[in-house]
């Protein structure tokens, strides 16, 4: 809100992914630019938009990494376009900053292309674990920001506490590859398990495993169940998703132990053969490799497979 508001105006085009966060539309929408949807990742349908408005101040609007379906914006190709065009970009890397790239700075830096992308916005509730957010680009460009944005303005700072446990976060996240190499190799087992199990996962490239199952009442009986279990996963329904599209989102943690996925595997297990989401062999089968629990147990100590 603060930065699409504070930088766009009328007269200006913004051109934004049909699939990025509701932020970033209500933010579109605030600002009083020229608004253009293009379908999600269809480079030739934002580049049609580009040629159309083409002259115009424009801004192509993102994320790195799409919160529901864990997928990356082909920042290569949009980076390509914007630059044949005269476009700006503004990545919303909330998913994608401290568990992408070598040194964790996210989806551009995956990418090779920081130096391509004029603005990166982050929040510190994903990765850092803590609350707030940044805005990183040009300086003179984060100065206007500061004049310019009334949600940074009309806000209050964050609290001291806050601000210093971000910093720690930040400089222990930004200083740990072992940690994101952790990290994959926790979310390439949990996507190998449950697949093994009979669930349709989503076509994920990032730590964000959406385990589809269609129908909102279902996907709500199914987390509902698992959280008896002691495990947490986020479920999705309409209107976070489209109708007939509902998820539960699995997102795992450097911090999980084997023993910690597979107690979370045993329980997908039992609530997917109880309602029907996967068949009772494949769930036998994983049974006898997995040590059984009692959901009391597996609550003290299975960490929940989200951050929210």
């Amino acid at each position: 809100l603060g930065v699409l508001a504070g930088l766009l105006g009328r007269g200006d085009v913004v051109l934004v992914d049909a699939l990025a966060h509701a932020s970033l539309h209500d933010g579109c929408r605030l600002s009083r630019a020229d608004v253009w949807r293009f379908r999600h990742n269809d480079l030739a349908h934002l580049e049609h938009h580009l040629r159309t408005v083409y002259g115009r101040p424009t801004l192509v609007v993102v994320d790195g990494v799409y919160s529901m379906d864990g997928d990356l914006a082909d920042l290569p190709g949009i980076c390509r376009l914007a630059k044949a065009y005269g476009a700006r970009i503004l990545v919303d890397d909330a998913h994608g900053f401290g568990v992408l790239g070598p040194n964790g700075r996210g989806t551009c830096e995956h990418f090779g292309l920081l130096d391509e992308v004029d603005l990166i916005s982050i929040t510190f509730s994903k990765a850092l674990g803590t609350i707030g957010g940044a805005v990183l680009g040009d300086r003179d460009v984060i100065g206007y920001l500061k004049h310019r944005s009334r949600p940074y303005v009309f806000s209050a700072a964050l609290p001291p506490g806050t601000v210093a446990a971000t910093h720690a976060a930040l400089k222990r996240t930004m200083g740990a590859p072992a940690l994101r190499r952790q990290l994959f190799r926790n979310v390439d087992f949990l996507r190998r398990e449950l697949t093994g199990l009979g669930y349709r996962l989503g076509p994920s490239a990032s730590q964000i495993i959406p385990v589809l199952i269609g129908d909102d009442d279902l996907a709500l009986r199914a987390g509902t169940q698992l959280l008896d279990e002691g495990v947490f996963v986020a479920t999705v329904v309409s209107p976070g998703v489209p109708p007939g599209q509902a998820r539960l989102r699995v997102s795992p943690m450097a911090s999980h132990t084997r023993a910690d996925l597979q107690s979370a595997i045993s329980a997908f297990a039992r609530v997917g053969a109880r309602l029907g989401l996967i068949s009772s062999a494949g769930s036998q089968g994983l049974e006898g490799r997995v040590p059984q629990a009692s959901a009391s147990t597996i609550s003290k100590e299975v960490p929940c497979l989200d951050m929210i």
